[in-house]
This record gives structure tokens, sequence and C-alpha cells, in this order.
């Protein structure tokens, strides 16, 4: 029996999962290349895969920007608690906004403080100060 020392990792091979944009592509062309002149792929068929190619393409996009939005969502929501309790002032929409902050909601527009009974986005506050005692 072999016995591997404790600092060694073990890790599993890199395979891919799933079927990619370019194994799609790679497989339309060569479909295209070897179809029948005589017969050639009906446009309806033809719009159907073109169609699955885009769908595919907008998962992907989809898939990557929720995984992007998981892995920080978590890291700004624990940042901006941080602020809670502390005083702070803000500019928006022309106006200044000056008080404690009391919340913290995730929107979907990105991170808001609750400013003295108002929502602001976080990124719009101008100063943050320890709160008065």
């Amino acid at each position: 029996m072999q016995v591997l020392p404790v600092n060694t990792e073990v890790r599993a091979p890199n395979r891919r999962l799933g079927f990619e944009t370019q194994d799609f592509l790679r497989l339309f062309v060569t479909e295209l290349q070897h179809q029948d002149p005589l017969k050639p792929v009906e446009e309806g068929e033809f719009i159907s895969q073109a169609a699955q190619f885009a769908q595919l393409d907008e998962i992907k996009r989809g898939n990557a920007l929720l995984e992007h939005m998981a892995g920080g969502a978590d890291q700004n929501l624990l940042a901006a608690a941080a602020v809670i309790g502390r005083q702070a002032r803000a500019r928006i929409e022309g106006r200044t906004v000056e008080g404690e902050i009391t919340g913290v909601v995730a929107g979907p527009s990105g991170m808001l403080v609750e400013v003295a009974g108002q929502r602001v986005p976080l990124d719009s506050l101008s100063e943050i100060r320890k709160g008065e005692a």
C-alpha cells in the first residue's frame, strides 16, 4: 500500500465538461462541408441550428455573469456591512444626504446603504466617518 506524504496535493484530471462553442462551430462547419449539394440543408433547419448556436453563447455568457456576481456579492455585502453605524455624506441628484448608516441592501444595480432613512448607492458616498458617541 502506497502512503502519500501529508503535503502532497492530489488533483483530478483537467477535463472539459459540456459542449463548448468551438465544438458546435466545428460540427456545424463540418456538416455544411459534407452536405449533398443536390440536397442542401433546408432553410428552417439551418435557421434552427444558427439559433441553437446563439442560444448556447447566451447561456454561457449568462452563466459566467452569474458566477461573477455570486462570487463578488458576498464580499461586497460584507464590505458594505462594515460601515453600518458610521456617519456618511452622499450627493444624490443634486442634493446632499447626511446621517447614520443604518443598513445595507444588495440591489439589482449594486450595493445600497441606508443613510438618514434613504437608500443610497454605495459608490455615491463622498464621506464616511466614525459614528458620533
